[in-house]
């Protein structure tokens, strides 16, 4: 089984998964040589799970035993823990998310949507129930879910535009920008 590991929203190498007797054997080349320690992530539906920290040269080879590897990933994800954030592609209510961040709070989940520099995001018929927060440095939107669905809106709703609630993300980002800078 091959599968694209992505980084950020892109395909940038591939994951091959081979079983062998009582173990499955994972070679990854991630495509990419990191210049800060990045983890490849197994994504099931809204289940994630560490397969190990990648080498300087973009690869990661393991042995997991079955009961390690099982299920087996739908898709591979490159990333680092953000803020109890980890990096996420999947589908919500239809619609795939190619780039995007997880955070389980049972029972619901968290998904932090990057905002892109063109002010879109996935996911925009909801932007009235997202909340602007900076994720693994990136401005984003986070949307409640639970049963892999957004939250209904309560009413009465105080709806407020998706181009509002994009600006304020980059208002965040650019808070933090300037923090950084002053440090």
């Amino acid at each position: 089984m091959i599968l694209s590991v992505t980084y950020q929203g892109n395909d940038t190498g591939t994951l091959q998964i081979e079983r062998q007797g009582l173990y499955y054997h994972l070679d990854a080349d991630c495509g990419i040589s990191p210049t800060k320690p990045l983890r490849l992530y197994a994504v099931n539906g809204f289940d994630i799970r560490s397969i190990g920290v990648i080498g300087r040269d973009g690869s990661l080879h393991r042995r997991l035993s079955a009961r390690e590897a099982e299920p087996l990933p739908q898709t591979a994800v490159l990333g680092s823990e953000s803020g109890g954030f980890l990096p996420w592609c999947g589908e919500v209510d239809g619609e795939t998310v190619r780039d995007g961040y997880l955070r389980k709070d049972d029972p619901e989940v968290l998904l932090a949507l990057p905002v892109t520099d063109g002010g879109e995001v996935p996911l925009i018929a909801y932007a009235a129930q997202m909340q602007p927060q900076t994720v693994d440095g990136r401005a984003c939107l986070v949307l409640t879910l639970q049963d892999g669905k957004p939250l209904p809106v309560p009413e009465p709703v105080w709806e407020e535009s998706a181009a509002e609630k994009v600006q304020e993300a980059g208002e965040l980002l650019s808070e933090d920008a300037l923090q950084s800078a002053e440090q």
